[in-house]
């Protein structure tokens, strides 16, 4: 289980914000689009987070 801090959670909302705004190209916002967009960025987070999982299991020898 993957859990973020609370300056996880602000880096999330930015990245899902800046997203947003980068996908606007006077195109409606819809709530299909703000969830693909949600779910791309938490994708992201947890294969960082994976990644990360996998560099520290290698440097402890596990």
């Amino acid at each position: 289980m993957y859990q973020l801090a609370d300056s996880g959670w602000e880096k999330l909302a930015d990245n899902v914000a800046a997203k947003v705004r980068n996908d606007i190209d006077g195109t409606p916002i819809t709530i299909d689009s703000t969830v693909h967009i949600v779910t791309e960025v938490l994708k992201e987070y947890i294969d960082m987070a994976s990644r990360q999982e996998k560099m520290d299991r290698r440097r402890r020898g596990l």
